[in-house]
C-alpha cells in the first residue's frame, strides 16, 4: 500500500503529504482533535487504515464539513 500511495504524492511539508485524488481509504480512528498543525484544522487520534474502498469514488469521501460535524458530535455537541 505505501508504494502504491507514494506513486501518487504531488507535496510533502512538515508532517502532512498531499496526494492525488485516486484512492479512497477507510480510517478507523481513537477521535477527532482541532489541530494547528495541519491545514484542515483537525488531527485523527490512533488513525488506522482499515482498507482500500475500491467501491466508493472519490467524489464521495467526507468533506471537511462532515468531520466538523463528526467532531462536534463526539464531544457532546459543542466545538470546545
Amino acid at each position: 500500500m505505501t508504494e502504491e500511495l507514494l506513486k501518487i504524492v504531488t507535496q510533502e511539508k512538515d508532517k502532512e503529504v498531499h496526494v492525488k485524488p485516486q484512492v479512497v481509504l477507510e480510517v478507523a480512528y481513537e477521535e477527532i482533535q482541532k489541530s494547528t498543525t495541519y491545514t484542515s484544522g483537525y488531527a485523527l487520534r490512533f488513525p488506522r487504515i482499515l482498507r482500500v474502498r475500491e467501491d466508493k469514488p472519490v467524489d464521495e469521501i467526507t468533506t471537511l464539513s462532515q468531520v466538523d460535524e463528526f467532531f462536534i458530535a463526539q464531544k457532546g455537541g459543542t466545538r470546545s
